[in-house]
């Protein structure tokens, strides 16, 4: 998967000290504008069926969404710690996600640090509200960029999680274990899983190399490096006995 033809998205958490304005990644930043960030710009962010407008100014030497943006927070009734997702569709535009108690719908937040003893635990509110109280589980598919597997699924009234079969996606994918998931059901067994940065709640891609069935890890950007400077300056580090690939850029 060319992280090029995705749209990059972050995933950032509501501060009750400043909910006024909203941090931009500086790597999500660089990858969406390259060295040419719109300082007070006007852009525009989708909520659902609103479009709400607002601007890009700097603080601490890095961009962040005010003008506007304490405007969504009180409308969705987010409190501190709840979750937003914002994903680039253009230059100046936007769309957002809004997680209560880590749940949007159909979508929720967990990350692998929750994940203990094989298994991979769904937030509180997700399994009972999206399954109700009857559905016992089964086989499911989660699907990380262009590979999946296939792990059991098991819930009840005291919640759900992955249980036979997670442990095996860990070893496989070469992934921190503070990183975060979005989980998004594409039906009752089936999940496409999107992974964000601890750091800087910036999205990484997994995707398969050309050369072999090895995976590749697309790291964001750091924030000193222009994307013109990339090239032949990548380094691969190998993980013996796994068949990955992490592709760092220095």
């Amino acid at each position: 998967m060319d992280s090029s033809k995705n749209r990059h998205s972050f995933l950032a958490f509501v501060d009750d000290e400043e909910p006024i304005l909203m941090e931009i990644p500086i790597d999500f930043a660089k990858n969406l504008w390259g060295d040419k960030i719109p300082y007070y710009q006007t852009v525009e962010i989708r909520d659902g069926d609103k479009v709400r407008k607002m601007r890009i100014r700097k603080k601490n030497d890095g961009p962040v969404f005010t003008d506007g943006w304490m405007w969504l927070v009180k409308e969705n009734q987010l409190k501190n710690k709840d979750g937003v997702r914002i994903t680039a569709v253009g230059q100046l535009n936007f769309e957002v996600l809004c997680f209560k108690d880590l749940v949007c719908k159909n979508t929720y937040i967990t990350a692998q640090v929750e994940c203990d003893y094989g298994n991979c635990v769904m937030p509180d509110k997700f399994y009972p509200d999206f399954y109700g109280n009857n559905f016992k589980g089964g086989m499911a598919k989660v699907i990380f960029g262009e590979r999946f597997w296939n792990v059991r699924l098991e819930g009840g009234s005291n919640g759900g999680y992955f249980t036979d079969g997670w442990e095996k996606v860990v070893e496989e994918l070469p992934i921190d274990k503070y990183y975060y998931f979005v989980f998004t059901s594409l039906d009752l067994l089936s999940f496409a899983v999107s992974v964000f940065d601890p750091d800087t709640g910036t999205e990484v891609f997994l995707k398969k190399s050309t050369a072999d069935d090895d995976m590749i890890v697309e790291q964001k950007l750091p924030a000193d490096v222009c994307e013109e400077n990339l090239e032949g300056n990548k380094k691969h580090v190998s993980i013996p006995l796994v068949h990955f690939q992490i592709v760092l850029y220095v």
